[in-house]
């Protein structure tokens, strides 16, 4: 990619805006829905009243490379891995968020954040995949760094800490500006701040290498978008925990704490480290200005 000033615009597109164009199919990938988990039939009590059974919320955002090197063919291929995810039946095991955002230097649209319209489910499945297909290619150049500053804006508002966040980077060719790895910076946010990341090479330039400093296990957490599976997705959305990670007397792993927090261990206490509610044990709450499990004001 030719350099560009620093000065960058960063496009958004968000399913609430009205795109209705149609797109090619150019023979891409999609998310296999084998072996996936089925929601539990709600329990009825014996007054014939149904139990309410609270889903976790779930918050995933696509951040897309939208820029000149990615070409026509891979963005097909983008928006259709986009509407295979948004179809699977895996996603269907909490209430989850789909939002999608796409980035180059030379656009701007007003950011939206308001994620109450972008409920998966059967009702809203149509129109989001139609204004998937409708999404435009921006081309130009793009600025990787800018991108990500904004997406872990929106991920750590009020609104998004008590969900669980994934983000899913489908990106071509290395980041640019590259300034001895700048964009590596984010790996630090990405731990202090709970957001799940997985990268995903899209376009005939990608260079797994140059993105290998923003995640913990390079060959789990890159995939080619020709080699993103149900499996694949399956272990985005249920990491394995190491073996005895939740009583080594370590943070270590998923955990927000020593031994605590997390998908895969205990409750945190006051006082402990989390990142969002559901770390902390009951009559607490993830505080977002320290990331501590604290008692709600009397």
């Amino acid at each position: 990619m030719k350099a560009i000033s620093l000065t960058f615009l960063l496009l958004i597109i968000v399913f609430a805006s009205g795109c209705n164009s149609d797109s090619a199919s150019s023979g891409s990938s999609t998310v296999s829905t084998a072996g996936q988990n089925e929601v539990a039939p709600v329990d009825v009590e014996e007054e014939g009243t149904p139990e309410i059974v609270e889903l976790p919320r779930r918050e995933i955002m696509i951040l897309a490379d939208s820029s000149g090197s990615v070409g026509l063919d891979a963005w097909d291929n983008l928006k259709e891995f986009s509407i295979s995810l948004l179809e699977s039946e895996q996603l269907k095991d909490s209430e989850t968020y789909l939002n999608f955002m796409s980035y180059s230097g030379s656009h701007l649209l007003e950011i939206h954040s308001d994620l109450g319209d972008n409920l998966i489910s059967d009702e809203n499945i149509p129109w989001m995949r139609e204004k998937i297909e409708g999404l435009s290619y921006l081309r130009g150049t793009s600025f990787l760094y800018g991108a990500l500053e904004h997406t872990v804006d929106i991920l750590t508002q009020p609104i998004s800490m008590d969900s669980e966040r994934i983000l899913l980077l489908v990106v071509d060719a290395a980041p640019y500006p590259f300034l001895d790895g700048i964009h590596c910076n984010f790996k630090q946010s990405f731990d202090n701040t709970g957001i799940r990341f997985h990268i995903i090479g899209n376009g005939p330039n990608f260079d797994p290498d140059a993105y290998s400093c923003l995640v913990d296990d390079p060959a789990t957490q890159i995939t080619h978008i020709g080699d993103f599976t149900g499996e694949t997705l399956a272990s985005i959305l249920n990491p394995v925990a190491s073996t005895n990670t939740c009583s080594d007397g370590v943070m270590s792993g998923n955990e927000t704490d020593v031994d605590c927090g997390g998908p895969n261990c205990g409750l945190c206490q006051l006082d402990n480290g989390c990142f969002a509610n559901s770390d902390c044990d009951d009559g607490l709450f993830c505080d977002a200005s320290t990331l501590t499990c604290s008692m709600f004001d009397e």
